[in-house]
Formats: C-alpha cells, sequence, structure tokens
C-alpha cells in the first residue's frame, strides 16, 4: 500500500498560501465546499499534515477555493521521501 505522503505533494503548499491570506482551516473548508468540495477543517488539517491523499480533482477544487493556479500548489522540488522509487520526478 502506498504511503498518503506519495499521494498528496501540496500539502505544505496548501498551508502557506492559507496562512498568506490569514484564512483559518475553517474558513478554507467553507470555501471548498462553495466549490463543491465537501471537506471539513479536520480534512483540511490532513491534507496540509500529508495524512490524507488528495486527488487531482480536489487539487483543482482547493486551488479555485484559494484562488491561485493549480501550478501555485506544487512544490518546486518534491521532498525525497522513503518508498519513491529512484528515477521518479527527476
Amino acid at each position: 500500500m502506498r504511503n498518503n505522503r506519495d499521494q498528496n505533494i501540496i500539502g505544505s503548499r496548501v498551508r502557506i498560501i492559507r496562512s498568506g491570506k490569514n484564512w483559518t482551516q475553517a474558513d478554507l473548508a467553507r470555501k471548498c465546499q462553495l466549490k463543491g468540495f465537501d471537506i471539513s477543517r479536520t480534512g483540511i488539517s490532513q491534507i496540509e499534515s500529508f495524512f490524507r491523499r488528495v486527488t487531482d480533482h480536489e487539487m483543482v477544487l482547493i486551488a479555485r477555493a484559494l484562488r491561485v493556479p493549480v501550478a501555485d500548489l506544487i512544490p518546486k522540488r518534491l521532498p525525497p521521501w522513503e518508498g519513491r522509487s529512484r528515477g521518479e520526478n527527476q
């Protein structure tokens, strides 16, 4: 089974962008819900701490809620997580 970290590369960027807007996790959850993504404050917390995987569809809705391009959610450098095979994302 894959680690959730391998299925969520945007957690830290979501936190940084959300905090930069002075939004709480609950604020972001409400804005996501308005975009059609049914998620709670706990769900946002789990994404930001890499305990929840994020689908591509959810990533688009989070970007819309944050009012940023999807590319802004993707980190410039991927962390060297265990379990990632050599050659991926290089």
